[in-house]
Order: structure tokens, then C-alpha cells, then sequence
């Protein structure tokens, strides 16, 4: 996860805007680790870039949001 914030970090540090496939990639990564909160953070992110949340970035979302325990 680590890796992944860096090489973001570097990507603009060299001037390369992030994409669609840089901020899908990155949410995903989050969602698998279970760690919505930076998911949602580079969602946040993406769409301060100018670039709207696609099919994909929506349904790697929703697999990370899960019914609370009872």
C-alpha cells in the first residue's frame, strides 16, 4: 500500500497526471485492504482532478462497503 502512495507521490513529483486507470488501481488496492478510508480519500481525489468516477471506480466502491455485524 506503501508502494502504491509513492508511486503516486512520484508520478506528479515527474509531471504525469494520474489517469482513469492510475485512481481505479489505487481504490482498488484500498478496497482489497480494506482500507475505505484511503479508498475514498483518492476517490475525493480523482474527482478534485476533474475526472468523474467511471463504471469501475463505482463497483470497486460498493465491494468495499459491508453490512455491520449484528
Amino acid at each position: 500500500i506503501e508502494k502504491a502512495k509513492q508511486l503516486y507521490i512520484k508520478m506528479q513529483d515527474v509531471g504525469l497526471r494520474p489517469t482513469y486507470v492510475t485512481y481505479n488501481s489505487l481504490i482498488d488496492v484500498f478496497v482489497r485492504c480494506n482500507q475505505m478510508y484511503e479508498a475514498w480519500r483518492y476517490f475525493g481525489l480523482m474527482r478534485s482532478s476533474g475526472l468523474k468516477p467511471d463504471n469501475f471506480t463505482c463497483s470497486t466502491l460498493i465491494k468495499g462497503i459491508k453490512p455491520s455485524a449484528k
